[in-house]
């Protein structure tokens, strides 16, 4: 499996209206148990654990929860962007309106720190950031971010 298999058009959604942390962790653990069979409550409990040990808010209004999680057979991606932007800790102090949640398998360490490093460099990429802000389809961020994580 590559990076570009693990964003599909169905687990991005475009202006979701959370108002708080819990909202978003619980629509990205909705999504990613629907998809993989997990129990969302597992995977809303580690996303919030990892959460809050340090705020996962990368700056420039990104976030990206992750956990590793015993019971997943296969890695999961969800992304969103927040209809309007909450306060999530990030370092620059900046809310966040756009979200990914990574889920991997605690067994496998393959290509684990290289997503999450290559989702990292999406905030150096202010051109990247922009058109996924400005896009109304859901396919085109998916895209997007495939593509991102590809290079």
């Amino acid at each position: 499996m590559n990076n570009h298999d693990l964003f599909r058009y169905d687990d991005v959604a475009l202006d979701i209206p959370a108002v708080t942390q819990h909202d978003v962790l619980a629509w990205l653990s909705e999504t990613i148990g629907s998809r993989s069979g997990l129990d969302e409550d597992d995977i809303f409990q580690a996303l919030s654990w990892r959460h809050k040990l340090g705020s996962t808010a990368i700056n420039h209004g990104v976030a990206v929860p992750h956990a590793r999680i015993s019971s997943a057979k296969e890695p999961s991606i969800a992304f969103t962007r927040l209809k309007e932007p909450i306060e999530f800790g990030a370092p620059d102090g900046r809310p966040v309106d756009l979200v990914f949640a990574v889920i991997w398998p605690s067994t496998a360490r393959d290509l684990f720190f290289k997503t999450l490093a290559a989702i990292c460099r999406v905030p150096k990429e202010p051109k990247l950031l922009d058109r996924l802000r400005d896009t109304s389809c859901s396919i085109e961020a998916g895209a997007l971010l495939a593509q991102a994580v590809e290079s």
